[in-house]
Protein backbone atom coordinates (compact mmCIF):
# COMPACT_ATOMS: atom_id res chain seq x y z
CA UNK A 1 0.00 0.00 0.00
CA UNK A 2 1.37 3.41 -0.95
CA UNK A 3 1.91 6.24 1.49
CA UNK A 4 -0.87 8.26 -0.17
CA UNK A 5 -3.36 5.44 0.42
CA UNK A 6 -2.16 5.13 4.00
CA UNK A 7 -2.81 8.86 4.55
CA UNK A 8 -6.23 8.65 2.91
CA UNK A 9 -7.16 5.69 5.07
CA UNK A 10 -5.99 7.58 8.12
CA UNK A 11 -8.06 10.59 7.10
CA UNK A 12 -11.12 8.39 6.58
CA UNK A 13 -10.71 6.80 10.01
CA UNK A 14 -10.33 10.14 11.79
CA UNK A 15 -13.13 11.73 9.77
CA UNK A 16 -15.66 9.21 11.01
CA UNK A 17 -15.16 10.62 14.49
CA UNK A 18 -14.60 14.20 13.41
CA UNK A 19 -17.35 14.92 10.89
CA UNK A 20 -17.42 18.50 12.13
CA UNK A 21 -14.03 19.07 10.49
CA UNK A 22 -15.38 17.82 7.16
CA UNK A 23 -18.44 20.07 7.55
CA UNK A 24 -16.19 23.02 8.30
CA UNK A 25 -13.97 22.18 5.30
CA UNK A 26 -17.02 21.85 3.05
CA UNK A 27 -18.36 25.23 4.14
CA UNK A 28 -14.98 26.89 3.66
CA UNK A 29 -14.69 25.34 0.18
CA UNK A 30 -18.25 26.36 -0.73
CA UNK A 31 -17.36 29.98 0.01
CA UNK A 32 -14.16 29.60 -2.00
CA UNK A 33 -16.17 28.11 -4.89
CA UNK A 34 -18.44 31.14 -4.76
CA UNK A 35 -15.31 33.21 -5.37
CA UNK A 36 -14.48 34.59 -1.95
CA UNK A 37 -10.80 34.85 -1.01
CA UNK A 38 -9.48 32.52 1.69
CA UNK A 39 -8.21 35.63 3.48
CA UNK A 40 -11.81 36.81 3.95
CA UNK A 41 -13.01 33.51 5.50
CA UNK A 42 -12.43 33.02 9.22
CA UNK A 43 -13.17 30.08 11.51
CA UNK A 44 -14.62 30.75 14.93
CA UNK A 45 -15.78 28.85 17.98
CA UNK A 46 -18.03 29.81 20.86
CA UNK A 47 -21.54 30.92 21.69
CA UNK A 48 -23.62 32.06 18.73
CA UNK A 49 -26.59 34.29 19.52
CA UNK A 50 -29.92 32.53 18.91
CA UNK A 51 -28.13 29.24 18.10
CA UNK A 52 -26.30 27.99 21.16
CA UNK A 53 -22.99 27.33 22.88
CA UNK A 54 -19.94 25.46 21.59
CA UNK A 55 -20.63 26.34 17.95
CA UNK A 56 -18.08 26.12 15.14
CA UNK A 57 -18.82 28.84 12.62
CA UNK A 58 -17.39 30.52 9.57
CA UNK A 59 -17.25 34.28 9.33
CA UNK A 60 -17.10 35.82 5.85
CA UNK A 61 -15.73 39.34 5.96
CA UNK A 62 -15.87 40.80 2.47
CA UNK A 63 -17.27 43.73 0.51
CA UNK A 64 -17.54 45.80 3.69
CA UNK A 65 -19.90 43.29 5.32
CA UNK A 66 -19.72 40.34 7.69
CA UNK A 67 -21.74 37.12 7.50
CA UNK A 68 -21.60 34.38 10.13
CA UNK A 69 -22.58 30.86 9.08
CA UNK A 70 -23.01 28.33 11.88
CA UNK A 71 -21.55 24.98 10.83
CA UNK A 72 -21.91 22.56 13.73
CA UNK A 73 -21.94 22.25 17.51
CA UNK A 74 -18.91 20.64 19.17
CA UNK A 75 -20.12 19.98 22.71
CA UNK A 76 -17.46 20.33 25.34
CA UNK A 77 -14.91 21.70 22.90
CA UNK A 78 -12.62 24.56 23.70
CA UNK A 79 -11.38 27.25 21.38
CA UNK A 80 -7.84 25.91 21.73
CA UNK A 81 -8.71 22.29 20.88
CA UNK A 82 -11.05 23.25 18.01
CA UNK A 83 -8.42 25.43 16.36
CA UNK A 84 -5.67 22.88 16.89
CA UNK A 85 -7.83 20.15 15.30
CA UNK A 86 -8.65 22.51 12.40
CA UNK A 87 -5.00 23.37 11.75
CA UNK A 88 -4.05 19.66 11.91
CA UNK A 89 -6.89 18.82 9.53
CA UNK A 90 -5.78 21.51 7.06
CA UNK A 91 -2.29 19.99 7.20
CA UNK A 92 -3.78 16.61 6.24
CA UNK A 93 -5.76 18.23 3.42
CA UNK A 94 -2.55 19.64 1.94
CA UNK A 95 -1.22 16.10 1.43
CA UNK A 96 -4.22 14.96 -0.65
CA UNK A 97 -4.65 14.98 -4.41
CA UNK A 98 -7.24 17.31 -5.98
CA UNK A 99 -9.57 14.32 -6.52
CA UNK A 100 -9.28 13.33 -2.86
CA UNK A 101 -9.92 16.93 -1.78
CA UNK A 102 -13.04 16.93 -3.94
CA UNK A 103 -14.22 13.70 -2.27
CA UNK A 104 -13.72 15.17 1.18
CA UNK A 105 -15.68 18.28 0.24
CA UNK A 106 -18.49 16.18 -1.23
CA UNK A 107 -18.73 14.19 2.02
CA UNK A 108 -19.92 17.34 3.81
CA UNK A 109 -23.58 18.26 3.85
CA UNK A 110 -23.03 21.49 1.92
CA UNK A 111 -20.93 19.60 -0.62
CA UNK A 112 -23.45 16.83 -1.18
CA UNK A 113 -26.80 18.61 -0.91
CA UNK A 114 -27.48 21.19 -3.60
CA UNK A 115 -30.25 22.76 -1.53
CA UNK A 116 -27.88 23.54 1.35
CA UNK A 117 -25.42 25.12 -1.08
CA UNK A 118 -28.21 27.11 -2.77
CA UNK A 119 -29.44 28.29 0.62
CA UNK A 120 -25.99 29.61 1.48
CA UNK A 121 -25.61 31.35 -1.90
CA UNK A 122 -29.13 32.82 -1.70
CA UNK A 123 -28.62 34.03 1.88
CA UNK A 124 -25.38 35.74 0.89
CA UNK A 125 -27.12 37.42 -2.05
CA UNK A 126 -29.99 38.50 0.20
CA UNK A 127 -27.48 40.07 2.59
CA UNK A 128 -25.96 42.05 -0.27
CA UNK A 129 -22.87 39.97 -1.04
CA UNK A 130 -21.91 39.64 -4.68
CA UNK A 131 -20.37 36.26 -5.43
CA UNK A 132 -17.40 36.86 -7.76
CA UNK A 133 -17.93 33.50 -9.51
CA UNK A 134 -21.67 33.91 -10.11
CA UNK A 135 -22.32 36.56 -12.73
CA UNK A 136 -25.24 34.48 -14.08
CA UNK A 137 -27.18 33.77 -10.89
CA UNK A 138 -28.34 30.46 -9.40
CA UNK A 139 -27.92 28.36 -12.57
CA UNK A 140 -24.25 29.23 -12.26
CA UNK A 141 -24.32 27.99 -8.65
CA UNK A 142 -25.35 24.55 -9.85
CA UNK A 143 -22.76 24.45 -12.62
CA UNK A 144 -20.03 25.80 -10.37
CA UNK A 145 -20.61 23.11 -7.80
CA UNK A 146 -21.06 20.36 -10.37
CA UNK A 147 -24.77 19.80 -9.80
CA UNK A 148 -27.21 19.20 -12.61
CA UNK A 149 -29.84 21.90 -12.68
CA UNK A 150 -33.23 20.51 -13.69
CA UNK A 151 -35.14 22.66 -16.16
CA UNK A 152 -37.52 25.03 -14.46
CA UNK A 153 -41.18 24.34 -15.05
CA UNK A 154 -43.43 27.16 -16.11
CA UNK A 155 -47.17 27.34 -15.60
CA UNK A 156 -47.64 26.28 -19.21
CA UNK A 157 -45.76 23.00 -18.56
CA UNK A 158 -48.55 21.51 -16.42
Amino acid sequence: MSKRKDRRSELSRSSQHEQWLIELWGTHQALRNLGFNAESIYVGFGDVLNVGPDMVFVSLQAQGKEFVYTVVQVRGGTEETVFKRWVDFIGEMQTLSPDDLERVGRSSQIGSDVQVFFDLAATLAKRGFESPNLPDGMGAVAALFGFDMPPLKTQGDA
